[in-house]
């Protein structure tokens, strides 16, 4: 035991002395090699003023964002109804109609959406005679807006079923598949956390959607 304490203690004062030489022994700085800088061995010191500082309202062009679609917008909207105006007979004026059914419209943040009917129904009247158009099927679109203005860009995909009546007979029938601008394109519009409305900047066109929870909500 005494061998061992002893061994213990002169073990305690030579770390002791190695300390105390340690902290009194003077260190030679020793050149830094620049093409070392970064390798992970620590780097240049830091030279006082030379730190970048920001520059507000100085962002290249190309890290900029373009401003965002109105966010109500945004989201899955069934329509609540419709009025306007058609053609139904090909030789006569566009007749007031006004729609009611299953129709169903999202709007999606990167300015493309869909609407999709099922046996939407316009109805009118014509020199005594009761007019329906019948309307199945869905169509993709672009759209953009801006402040208290909508527009509908293009119809990129179309397919529709399209059944015309008079008086309750059938008298035609059509696929509707073309694309391309549309032809009634800019609306003004209102929009909140539960119902949106839309009329027409050059016809006579109006129609008011609410909002669905149940086929998305992005707002």
């Amino acid at each position: 035991m005494a061998k061992v304490a002893a061994f213990a203690i002169a073990a305690v004062l030579s770390a002791v002395a190695a300390l105390a030489l340690f902290l009194t022994t003077p260190v030679t700085p020793v050149a830094s090699k620049p093409e070392a800088w970064g390798g992970g061995d620590g780097g240049p010191p830091p030279v006082p003023g030379t730190r970048p500082t920001a520059s507000p309202g100085k962002w290249p062009e190309s890290a900029r964002r373009d401003e965002g679609l109105p966010h109500c917008l945004i989201g899955a909207w069934v329509t609540a109804d419709w009025s306007g105006a058609m053609k139904f007979y090909s030789d006569r004026p566009e007749i007031p109609f006004t729609g009611t059914g299953t129709s169903v419209q999202q709007l999606r943040p990167d300015g493309t959406g869909t609407e999709a009917t099922d046996k939407y129904t316009f109805t009118g009247t014509f020199e005594g005679s009761a007019l329906k158009v019948v309307q199945s099927g869905s169509h993709d679109f672009t759209w953009k807006a801006a402040a208290n203005k909508i527009t509908y860009v293009s119809v990129t995909r179309r397919a529709y079923t399209v059944d015309w009546y008079r008086d309750g007979t059938l008298i035609n029938s059509s696929q509707w598949t073309d694309t391309g601008a549309f032809s009634d394109p800019e609306f003004t519009y209102a929009c909140n956390e539960n119902g949106r409305a839309e009329i027409s900047a050059k016809t006579p066109e109006k129609e008011r959607f609410v909002r669905s929870k149940t086929y998305g909500y992005f707002g």
